[in-house]
């Protein structure tokens, strides 16, 4: 068993050795690596002690190194067995919701894990709350609640619980989320914005991006503005980060499960209007498109409509005939008030509608045309062989009858247009030689036309003989398709009624009321509204012309009746109109007639019931940008807007890259690959044994099996095989050893399924049917923290090494220089003199120093030594064989600028990245000037209103005062690196003297100290006040009292003389910024954190905060 270095072992006594009730550690190393292997084969069903030696001797050896949770819980008899580092919980926009979270955040906090949220279902600060009728407090205010509760529960007892917050990038309070920490505060909580596809494509475009929420739009931003102010805010103090919502969904094990089991869904039958035509959504399954939602082009995730469960459905209905089958938890746009110019919405779940409730339908109106099958020609001909016409087995026959001469005739016969246009587009078509048009029938005011190629047509159209209808592949056809055949068909069924007085109406009778529904979805996709009218005319028994020139008995279906009204009948002139002159005549002298505008459509239904509709299928969408679909006309919600899945936890565990590599540089593969079998293994073994703070967490966690192997020491192994960090080689062997524990990884997994059956959720992964796995992910780069110094390695994770030199500040020491250990090795086994590290000491980096052998220089490069593309593109290469994310930061210089951000973030979206952070140089190291000293350059001061927090630790010293009341007791605390005055205490003594008002003058010179006065200042005016009666009686009694004329007084000149004492005792400091050290940036060991894999580590004793 290997042994720990001196911080390694630090590391495991302070966070992970099992302790007595007294806090004694009462295990060692080797102890607490038998107890993480027996309690982990604990779960196998034979050969355990196998088992458990193989466990304990990779982790003795440091080979795989599980992480933090695994080593403080697991096996310990006095916690519970909590392996999870990391988990995702949903928060909801009610009160209830959010408590909730935030008490289930307190209970994995307890258990040693962080938390990560999607914000973007909390409606903004200043909504309306329907309940109280209050104002919403809104998202910022809510995170504000969260960090602080942070603050009251610690991380499985060792550290405050450290959180992440996501708001989507159309969020209406994203500017205040952007802004959050730009003053301090949430010290709790990483922020990222979710940006998604569309938000880049609108950047690149110079397009206004919308703020929306629940379909309102509250603002709309240029897109350019918007992104200042993310790398602004992010060049200023760090945070947002960026996430890339659409990335992240793209590699989804399972596409499905964005969010919990409630998902709102619409079934496989809903029409979906896309710029590829109309389609249904089962149609749509496991592919990115182009949706249109009221005539404008969203893109969706990549994976397009994904199945989400078999659950019961409703049908939506309206007055109006436009229905709808989903789950009753899905969203409609419903309105919430509507006046003459102006309408207001909300989304609001089906089961919440009532009958009256007005919803909101697409308007299509601005849309173009679109691809499809079917020609203008064909269209009209099939519109007239649905109308009036016949399919028989070996043709297609069209008929059109003669209408009869009436009084006042014009002499315009629409039937003969009608006919001449059929037959101008059938002359277009394949057909006989002998074809001769149409022919009239002897005895009957009928005209025949018979053609071949019709009936072929109308065959692949999905028409067979005796079913005439709307089919699938007609509503699928193109726009040119769309109005032709309804031109066809209107002017074979339609008529126009109707004057100015009692509204012009365009009408369209048929027995079959699915027919109707169809031609209902085909009009509104030209943006023309229509209403479908039940049970017009009942069945019966009708006289009627029988071509013969005689009436008839005949048997009539009950009638039902589309009708088209308002300024629609503007529309359907424009965009169908009729092939029949008389109707198209008539169609146009009566909108001529109208004397004012033509009533508005308002694409509005009202709904008459829901009802129960069965249990099927049911899918959803993510449409990023507009959240929102087109669902057989009625605008729908889509669920997708949540990239993780609420509930699940990460198991996390690092492979030991430098043991992985000889000192010859040579990578030792088949000690890799038995090291990821047997993490594998491990990993897996957890989620059996372990104990979830919640029952939904384990739930969702055995739903996945999700595990995050990952590995650590990556710039070690690179260091030892002599390749540079930013260099092509070291990027390719970098991604060449991910790929091997990638496909080791799953291999293993593989075998598990094989052996002890697939995660749960596998039918509706991406993995099935044709591989079977335990896991639905196997490969993270993690946080490493701790586990880091306990491996023994330089390089956290994926990061590259510190720095090559750097200063290390302790209270007993001192200063001292601290060197990377492999370069120091390096430059003893090539002779470098002391000289020359003196001099890489005094830099902080060994680039560019004269004596330095150049393959030295080379290899060891610091963090800072690396240019940010290189960050990104080892970070790039790494990514493409990892299932989940890679944690790491972009280090960039204190002299980089916003844009430099800007295009890390725009080159980490092209390079398909899932998330970014950048941490520029200084933007948080909390440093202030006090008193009048001037700033130097790039320093920030204190702004008005500003006040420093109370230092954690400083020195102090006490003097009694002498007053004319009695004895005060002034304690003065400053900084012991500096002498710089932080804070006064005064107490009176026992023999008098007013307690409230020497407290208060105290609360208030340290107030003042804190908020950027000087101490003369503080003096001058303590100084200026008026004589004390009770100090002038003492002291003409003879009383020995202080300097001064007053309690006031006295105070300020012993302030003045303590100051003056430390001055004189710190000279070497006079005249110089004095820094003081935000608390939040100070490990608990007393040294400044830094910023590597995404989070906040102390190279001293291993603590990290991410």
């Amino acid at each position: 068993m290997t042994g720990l270095t001196e911080a390694g072992q630090k590391v495991f006594d302070a966070r992970y050795a099992l302790k007595d009730e007294h806090g004694k550690i009462i295990e060692t190393f080797e102890e607490a690596v038998y107890r993480l292997a027996r309690a982990t084969a604990g779960a196998e069903r034979e050969n355990q002690k196998q088992w458990e030696e193989k466990f304990a001797n990779m982790m003795g050896d440091l080979l795989f190194v599980p992480s933090t949770p695994i080593w403080a819980n697991m096996g310990k008899p006095d916690r519970p067995w909590q392996p999870s580092a990391c988990f995702v919980l949903s928060v909801e926009d009610s009160l209830h919701s959010m408590y909730e979270t935030l008490m289930s955040t307190a209970m994995i906090f307890k258990s040693g894990g962080g938390v990560g949220y999607n914000f973007s279902t909390i409606r903004p600060r200043g909504s309306l709350v329907r309940s109280t009728k209050g104002k919403a407090s809104g998202v910022v205010e809510l995170i504000k609640l969260y960090n602080a509760s942070s603050d009251m529960v610690m991380q499985g007892g060792v550290r405050r619980g450290a959180s992440m917050g996501i708001l989507n990038i159309d969020h209406p309070e994203i500017l205040d989320f952007i802004n959050s920490k730009l003053n301090g505060g949430l010290t709790n909580f990483n922020l990222s914005v979710g940006v998604t596809n569309a938000f880049i494509e609108a950047l690149e475009q110079g397009a206004d991006w919308p703020l929306q929420f629940s379909g309102e739009v509250h603002e709309v931003l240029p897109t350019a503005a918007l992104w200042e102010q993310i790398v602004k805010a992010a060049h200023a103090c760090g945070d947002p980060g960026i996430i890339f919502l659409d990335t992240i969904q793209a590699y989804n094990p399972i596409p499905g499960k964005q969010l919990n089991c409630t998902n709102p869904c619409v079934t496989g039958e809903t029409w979906v209007l896309t710029d590829e035509g109309p389609h249904m959504v089962k149609e749509l399954l496991d592919r990115q498109f182009t949706t249109i939602i009221n005539g404008k082009h969203y893109k969706t995730g990549l994976n397009g409509f994904f199945k989400t469960a078999t659950k019961p459905v409703v049908a939506l209905n309206t007055l109006e005939g436009h229905c709808l089958r989903l789950t009753s938890d899905h969203k409609v746009l419903r309105v919430m008030n509507r006046t003459r110019y102006i309408l207001k919405y909300e989304w609001t779940p089906v089961s919440d509608l009532a009958p009256g409730d007005k919803i909101v339908l697409h308007n299509h109106r601005s849309l173009g045309k679109w691809p499809g099958a079917l020609t203008e020609g064909e269209g009209y001909l099939l519109g007239l062989l649905v109308g009036d016409g016949t399919l028989k087995r070996d043709s297609a026959v069209l008929s059109v009858w003669q209408r009869e001469t009436a009084v006042n005739d014009t002499g315009v016969n629409g039937s003969f247009s009608m006919m001449k246009t059929a037959l101008d587009f059938a002359m277009e078509l394949p057909h006989r030689r002998d074809f001769t048009g149409w022919s009239l029938i002897k005895d009957r005011n009928e005209y025949r036309l018979k053609l071949g190629y019709l009936k072929d047509l109308a065959q692949r159209m999905g028409l067979s003989p005796g079913n005439k209808r709307i089919t699938p592949e007609i509503e699928k056809a193109s726009s040119d398709g769309y109005a032709g055949f309804l031109r066809g068909f209107f002017d074979a069924d339609g008529t126009v009624t109707g004057d100015q007085k009692k509204g012009v109406s365009i009408r369209l009778s048929q027995s079959n009321l699915e027919i109707l529904h169809a031609v209902q979805r085909m009009l509104l996709r030209f943006g023309i509204n229509s209403t479908v009218y039940k049970n017009r005319r009942q069945a019966g028994v009708k006289f009627m012309p029988d071509g013969k020139g005689s009436l008839k008995e005949y048997n009539i279906k009950t009638q039902h009746e589309l009708v088209i009204s308002n300024d629609n009948i503007l529309v359907f002139a424009e965009c169908v109109n009729f092939e029949d002159c008389e109707k198209n005549q008539k169609l146009q002298r009566l909108i001529k007639g109208y004397r004012r505008k033509v009533n508005r459509e308002r694409f509005l239904a009202t709904v008459t019931s829901v009802t129960e509709a069965g249990i099927e299928d049911v899918y959803d969408v993510q449409v990023p940008g507009a959240n929102a679909f087109d669902a057989n006309g009625i605008f729908a919600h889509n669920c997708g807007e949540q990239p993780l899945l609420p509930g699940e936890s990460c198991l996390l565990g690092s492979i030991n890259l430098a043991r992985m590599v000889a000192d010859n540089g040579l990578l030792n593969r088949d000690l890799l690959n038995d090291t990821v079998y047997h993490a594998v293994r491990f990993l897996d073994n957890q989620i059996d044994i372990a104990e979830y703070p919640l029952p939904m967490i384990a739930e969702a966690t055995r739903a996945t099996r999700k595990i995050g192997l990952g590995f650590t020491g990556l710039a070690d192994a690179l260091i030892k095989a002599g390749m540079p960090y930013d260099s092509a080689e070291g990027r390719k062997y970098a991604g060449e050893i991910t790929a091997l524990i990638q496909e080791t990884a799953s291999a293993a997994s593989r075998e598990l399924g094989e052996q002890r059956g697939c995660f749960p959720d596998w039918e509706n992964s991406k993995f099935y049917p044709l591989e079977k796995r335990r896991n639905a992910a196997c490969i993270t780069i993690a946080p490493t923290g701790s586990v880091t110094t306990m491996a023994g390695c330089e390089g956290y994770g994926i990061e590259p090494i510190f720095a090559v030199a750097y200063k290390k500040s302790t209270n007993v020491a001192g200063d001292f220089e601290v060197f990377s250990p492999l370069f120091l090795k390096a430059c003893r086994e090539h002779g470098v003199s002391q000289a020359v590290l003196e001099e890489v000491a005094r830099r902080g980096t060994c680039q560019d120093v004269v004596g330095l052998p150049e393959h030295i220089a080379r290899v060891f490069k610091g963090a800072q030594d690396i240019a940010p593309k290189d960050h990104i593109l080892m970070q790039a290469e790494v990514q493409k064989y990892v299932d989940n994310a890679v944690s790491k930061t972009i280090n960039l210089p204190g002299s980089a600028t916003a844009d430099d951000i800007g295009q890390c973030y725009l080159t980490a979206f092209k390079l398909g990245l899932k998330g970014i952070t950048v941490f520029r140089d200084g933007c948080k190291e909390g440093t202030v000037t006090i008193g009048k000293q001037d700033a130097a350059p790039g320093k920030k001061v204190l702004q008005r209103g500003d006040i420093l927090p109370r230092p954690r630790s400083a020195h102090g010293m006490t003097h009694r005062l002498d007053t004319g009341c009695g004895k005060l007791y002034l304690t003065v605390n400053y900084q012991p690196d500096s002498g710089e005055i932080l804070e006064t205490f005064i107490t009176t003594g026992s023999d008098g003297g007013c307690l409230v008002y020497t407290e208060a003058t105290s609360r208030l010179i340290s107030l003042a100290i804190r908020g950027g006065i000087s101490i003369d200042e503080v003096a001058e005016q303590l100084q200026g006040t008026h004589s004390c009666p009770s100090y002038m009686l003492a002291r003409g009694k003879g009383k020995n009292l202080s300097p001064g004329r007053s309690c006031a007084s006295a105070i300020a000149n012993k302030i003045a003389e303590i100051k003056a004492e430390l001055d004189q005792q710190f000279h070497e400091n006079n005249g110089q910024d004095q820094k003081v050290i935000d608390e939040n940036l100070l490990c608990e060991c007393g040294q400044v954190l830094e910023r590597a894999e995404g989070c906040l580590i102390c190279r001293s004793c291993g603590f990290s905060k991410c």
